[in-house]
């Protein structure tokens, strides 16, 4: 039996084969792991592909990056590719809850393979897994200062990676990821995690801390940063959250959530310049608050 684990946002996606020889990524190197850590582990039995047809579904979602989602009778379905002999280059199959993972991997010959658990498939694995357990990945940079994180979120060319690389030159923060993050509600407590998907600026560090702050960050002629009520909250935050809009059966409860993290979590407005004051701002800001 070959296996090969990945351990994202404290969950451990076991890939186990008894036909193919997994091999580790290198661009996962630092993300590796087992469920002994977490305490939670999906376990991925890989198979060479394709899988049985798993007959007709109503078609959840269909993305522009060529996967596609169905639910039927109960159990979903995506996969990626298609056609030919070798089937969907991966064709991923759970029951809700998803303890457990089929994984039919569409390749050929022998020797190693690449784990199949890689982008975009394990991201949206990790959405579905928590999407019922109190859980989201934002689009945003994080960073840890004095024990605490900080997620900076906004879209697409708000400034996440012109703050990320400010960060990297400050000793005093450890950056966990420039472009998603992982927000869990624990106990008591928020974290807020490190992914393997980095932007441009390549952060991508696989690490943890209490959630001390969200930020929305927007460009600036001058730095400045200002709570935001919760009745202003909503409408910055649901379009940096990753939410399966398309699925009924978990939606209630990830947007239960968000609603959590807008009750319970400090919400700010980051208003920065694109200069390298900017960070020494937020340094000062923060110190000031820990």
């Amino acid at each position: 039996m070959s296996r090969v684990d990945i351990a994202i946002g404290g969950v451990t996606f076991a890939a186990e084969s008894a036909d193919l020889e997994l091999a580790p990524r290198a661009d996962y190197a630092g993300f590796g792991g087992d469920g002994s850590a977490t305490g939670e582990t999906v376990h991925v039995h890989v198979q060479r592909g394709p899988g049985a047809e798993a007959g007709v579904a109503p078609l959840l979602f269909r993305s522009d990056q060529a996967w596609s989602l169905t639910r039927c009778v109960g159990a979903y379905r995506m996969w990626s590719g298609g056609g030919g002999p070798l089937g969907p280059h991966w064709d991923a199959r759970w029951a809700p809850g998803m303890h457990e993972v089929v994984l039919y991997a569409g390749v050929a010959g022998a020797g190693p393979v690449p784990n199949p658990i890689a982008y975009p498939l394990d991201q949206l694995l990790l959405m579905y897994y928590l999407a019922t357990r109190r859980g989201l990945i934002l689009h945003g940079a994080g960073a840890v200062l004095g024990g605490r994180s900080f997620v900076f979120a906004g879209r697409s060319g708000a400034g996440k990676t012109t703050l990320a690389r400010q960060f990297q030159s400050e000793a005093r923060l450890q950056l966990l990821s420039d472009d998603r993050i992982v927000v869990r509600g624990r106990p008591g407590r928020y974290e807020a995690f490190g992914t393997p998907w980095p932007g441009e600026a390549r952060v991508a560090r696989s690490a943890r801390a209490p959630l001390g702050g969200i930020f929305f960050i927007t460009h600036g002629l001058e730095n400045r940063v200002r709570p935001l009520p919760a009745s202003f909250i909503a409408d910055r935050l649901l379009p940096v959250c990753s939410i399966l809009w398309f699925d009924r059966w978990v939606l209630p409860e990830m947007l239960d959530f968000c609603d959590e993290l807008i009750r319970s979590v400090p919400f700010y407005e980051f208003e920065c310049r694109p200069m390298q004051d900017a960070a020494a701002f937020f340094l000062d800001f923060a110190g000031a608050r820990l």
